[in-house]
């Protein structure tokens, strides 16, 4: 996991820390035909439960995913 992914996972704590996401970067309008939850940049809801995944992808095989969980505080 690089740089990048590191970064990924301390944001996906405090996000799970804190209780609550906020939206993509430059999604203005959601399509809500695809079937998956994506928020616009100016929105953010509560998280549901303590658990989350960080996933980093690269080329070559340099594959890496964290199980998180946060403290719920």
């Amino acid at each position: 996991m690089g740089a990048a992914g590191g970064i990924e996972a301390v944001l996906t704590l405090l996000a799970l820390n804190n209780g609550e996401t906020f939206g993509t970067i430059g999604c203005r309008t959601p399509d809500s035909n695809h079937g998956v939850a994506v928020l616009a940049e100016n929105e953010q809801t509560a998280l549901i439960g303590r658990t989350g995944m960080s996933e980093s992808l690269a080329f070559g095989g340099g594959n890496a995913a964290l199980i998180l969980e946060g403290s719920g505080l």
